[in-house]
């Protein structure tokens, strides 16, 4: 571990990682709107449904943040 941060470091990574944190923080907050959104012009406004939904788009853009 501390070898991959020194190599961050080596080639000045770390705003390229603040950057995609941001972005994909961001991406995640218009996840959840999404979902709450569509809720409330549905009418299901359970809150179980609710939380399920959004950790499954959590982890979903988790993911699509990881790997791309």
């Amino acid at each position: 571990m501390k070898g991959l941060l020194k190599d961050i470091r080596l080639v000045g990574g770390e705003g390229i990682i603040r950057r995609y944190f941001v972005m994909n923080g961001f991406d995640g907050v218009l996840t959840t709107f999404g979902i709450l959104l569509a809720a409330f012009v549905s009418g299901d406004m359970k809150i179980s449904s609710l939380l399920w939904a959004i950790i499954g788009g959590s982890v979903a853009m988790a993911v699509s943040g990881l790997y791309c």
